[in-house]
């Protein structure tokens, strides 16, 4: 996804929420492409299967409740706020 957007000169927003929430807690816009290598925090259990690492610009980290989105759907059609991870907002 990245790769293609970089091509067309778009711009890749991230949209941030925890679940049950009612809200998008931040907005981050996407500045690098994805690195595979293992980013090793103090944290981590390196037989997880998530690896790899991108870097963000944050553009607003607020809680902004959901009904501010109102008819803004994704790719399948459902309002955007019923999205799943990684869910894509055709331009």
């Amino acid at each position: 996804m990245w790769q293609k957007h970089l091509n067309d000169q778009t711009e890749v927003y991230l949209f941030f929420s925890a679940v049950k929430s009612g809200m998008f807690e931040g907005v981050a816009r996407l500045v690098s492409d994805y690195y595979e290598e293992t980013f090793p925090f103090w944290w981590e259990n390196h037989s997880l299967k998530f690896k790899g690492f991108f870097f963000i610009e944050w553009i607003y980290i607020k809680d902004v409740n959901y009904k501010h989105f109102d008819g803004l759907y994704n790719m399948d059609n459902e309002e955007v706020v019923k999205s799943k991870d990684c869910d894509y907002l055709d331009p």
